[in-house]
């Protein structure tokens, strides 16, 4: 018991505390930066692509209403940006980890307490500047290759990975789909908790669920998007209003039926699970 009091405040003391850590992320080609903020009692892994859209418009904002006393924000070239919205957090010491996303309309707060089981290997590399040791482990579908930082005293990483003695710099699947590179490490100004409800979605209810249902939503999901975005409707054969804008940008409405709307959306939702990192979601 002495050693784990020991352990705990020598991780307290000496361990990143109030840092961004930034990941160049590449999933199926595609680039996207993300952040692991560290504070004292948790982490927050989000899209960084998200972070600076935010503070664009917030610039822009503030722009129009010194120009002409009020502001209305429609820039194309922001909206027109794709970046994730889930994110995930870790809380410390325990490592409960929780994703947020959505499904349709809902919001949910999924609860994710799978162990990961890591085989260390001996070999060693330099990866961003920083000695690293190599780490294996199956997971979510796939297996990884991970490159852990020992002399950065915080067993945290991007996404859902923790769990090495030292920061995971770099991580990757077996397939090369998926790859987490770290590049930057800069303070935050104050330390963040993010175990405290205020760092959670505001935009409406939030649906708290373990893994194992939120998988079987999911699924659900895939098979009657239409439950998920419409939930009035889902139990008739109610046709659907769709409003689209033409060649010329004008807005036209388009009756579909229950089927049409779900065989669209199947498509959609199915194409984009083809490439998910959690393949065992489909399993």
């Amino acid at each position: 018991m002495k050693k784990i009091i020991i352990f705990l405040f020598i991780y307290v003391l000496y361990s990143p505390q109030n840092q961004r850590f930034l990941y160049d992320s590449k999933s199926y080609g595609k680039s996207e930066v993300f952040a692991l903020d560290v504070g004292i009692s948790g982490s927050r892994f989000h899209s960084f692509e998200n972070h600076k859209i935010d503070s664009l418009k917030n610039l822009e904002a503030e722009r129009q209403f010194k120009e002409q006393g009020y502001f209305f924000i429609s820039n194309k070239e922001l909206d027109n940006i794709v970046f994730t919205k889930n994110y995930i957090t870790k809380t410390y010491p325990d490592f409960q980890t929780d994703l947020f996303t959505k499904l349709g309309l809902y919001n949910y707060k999924v609860t994710d307490n799978r162990q990961i089981n890591w085989q260390i290997s001996p070999e060693t590399s330099v990866i961003a500047g920083y000695e690293v040791q190599k780490a294996e482990t199956e997971m979510y579908g796939r297996k990884w290759t991970a490159w852990f930082a020992p002399k950065i005293m915080i067993q945290d990483g991007p996404y859902k990975f923790h769990g090495l003695p030292g920061l995971i710099v770099k991580i990757t699947d077996e397939s090369e789909n998926f790859d987490y590179q770290l590049f930057a490490v800069k303070d935050l100004k104050s330390a963040p908790d993010y175990s405290r409800s205020e760092h959670r979605p505001k935009e409406g209810k939030i649906l708290a669920v373990d893994y194992p249902t939120y998988k079987k939503l999911f699924n659900e999901n895939l098979q009657d998007p239409q439950k998920f975005l419409f939930p009035a409707n889902a139990a008739s054969n109610k046709s659907l209003t769709e409003t689209r804008k033409d060649k010329n940008g004008k807005q036209v409405q388009k009756t579909v039926s229950k089927e049409e709307f779900n065989e669209k959306m199947q498509m959609i939702l199915k194409n984009k699970s083809q490439k998910i990192l959690e393949k065992d979601l489909l399993q």
